[in-house]
């Protein structure tokens, strides 16, 4: 630590707003997961793994959040020393983040992969997700024994590998998307709805983890207290964006459905005509299904 001990509200201040924030998205992805629960009990149990693996991930961030909040504003009130320790935030951002981050792009390098039919992008996603996620380790592993002042104990490598890694694979994830589904035409006028839906909200969520990851980086690189203070703020709150942001694109599937009016109450699909394009494999956003002697196709809409 540092000869004199920061000015409390430069740590204290940023960290409360930071779980606060981080229990309003944690709100948020409870609903999302019963919404998930009661809408898709038939989805495959690949991606129900995927959901509530998430889940427990952000419940054990949310649990050790909870426990440093009460440990530094109760026993470390009027304690500046208290305050300025790391407590559980080495493993609970930077660790669990990473571990968050990585697991849900994967997923998405996986659908990249079914919709495309290349293993070229995915394969590059799934390394950039991979050494992200190991970046983030080492770097809440290096943490761990450092206080928050003390940013210099703690080397910036791992850091910029983290935070730029994660940038890096939301902004290919969120362009190959919206390149792959761009390229799927069709005449019918509910299926390029749901083309434009589909790719609306992959650049809007792609562009929210990958600009929150930016923003950390930069605040922490310029070193200013002020905006290392507001840098810790974002970072507590970035693996709920990544949790969020994909129980939105999972659910948005129900919503998905009221394109063609169809009822799918309880079920994980609904169905869509569309007429398959040659260099567009749906697959992994919509799975077809051949229907009948016409040369019209019905498309189921899964993940």
């Amino acid at each position: 630590m540092g000869d004199t001990l920061p000015d409390l509200k430069d740590i204290a201040g940023p960290r409360l707003i930071g779980y606060m924030l981080n229990s309003v998205l944690y709100g948020s992805l409870g609903v999302q997961v019963y919404f998930y629960y009661e809408a898709f009990p038939k989805d495959r149990r690949a991606i129900k793994c995927l959901v509530y693996t998430i889940f427990l991930l952000e419940t054990l961030q949310t649990i050790m959040f909870f426990r440093d909040c009460f440990v530094v504003f109760t026993k470390g009130l009027g304690n500046p020393s208290e305050v300025n320790t790391t407590q559980l935030c080495w493993f609970a951002v930077a660790i669990l983040d990473g571990i968050v981050g990585c697991i849900v792009q994967i997923f998405f390098a996986y659908r990249i992969f079914v919709l495309s039919k290349s293993k070229i992008v995915p394969s590059i996603i799934c390394i950039v997700a991979i050494t992200q996620a190991i970046s983030a380790v080492t770097a809440g592993i290096m943490a761990r024994s450092t206080h928050i002042s003390d940013t210099s104990k703690v080397s910036s490598l791992p850091i910029c590998i983290w935070l730029s890694g994660s940038a890096i694979c939301d902004t290919l994830i969120a362009s190959f998307m919206t390149y792959y589904l761009s390229r799927c035409n069709s005449k019918v006028r509910q299926t390029r709805a749901l083309i434009s839906k589909l790719i609306r909200m992959t650049i809007e969520t792609g562009s929210i983890t990958a600009s929150v990851a930016v923003v950390v980086l930069v605040m922490f690189l310029l070193g200013k207290p002020n905006f290392f203070s507001a840098s810790i703020t974002l970072s507590i709150i970035l693996g709920k964006l990544y949790s969020n942001t994909t129980l939105v694109i999972l659910n948005s599937r129900r919503n998905i459905s009221d394109i063609d009016d169809a009822s799918t109450s309880g079920q994980p699909l609904s169905l869509l005509n569309f007429e398959q394009d040659p260099n567009c494999n749906i697959l992994g956003v919509l799975n077809d299904h051949e229907s009948g002697d016409s040369g019209a196709r019905q498309i189921k809409i899964s993940v």
